[in-house]
C-alpha cells in the first residue's frame, strides 16, 4: 500500500451507480460491466480504509440496497468501529 502524508477520516462511496430496475442512466449501459466492483473488492478496499484509520463512511447509490453485498461491507467497518451511514434513493 502506498503510504501518504495525509489521513482520510471521512469517505464518501458509491458502492453502485445504479438507478432502479427498469431503467438506467447512458454511463451505466456504457461499462458494460456494471460499472461496480465486487463484494470482494469491495472488502479489500473497506480494510484499506480501516489501515488508514478511517472514522466515517457514507455508502450511497441510488439503489444501495440492490447491491448484493451492500450489509457485509458496512458489517467489517462497523466492526472495525468505523461510523456507517446509508444514502439510498428511496426506490
Amino acid at each position: 500500500m502506498i503510504e501518504f502524508p495525509y489521513k482520510i477520516e471521512q469517505c464518501v462511496w458509491e458502492l453502485t451507480p445504479r438507478l432502479g430496475k427498469d431503467w438506467s442512466p447512458p454511463a451505466w449501459r456504457a461499462a458494460g460491466d456494471g460499472g461496480e466492483m465486487t463484494v470482494g473488492e469491495c472488502l479489500r478496499v473497506a480494510e484499506q480504509l480501516i489501515e488508514q484509520g478511517c472514522r466515517q463512511v457514507t455508502l450511497v447509490g441510488d439503489e444501495l440496497f440492490g447491491y448484493e453485498g451492500w450489509d457485509r461491507i458496512a458489517r467489517r467497518l462497523d466492526d472495525a468501529g468505523i461510523r456507517v451511514d446509508a444514502v439510498t434513493g428511496g426506490m
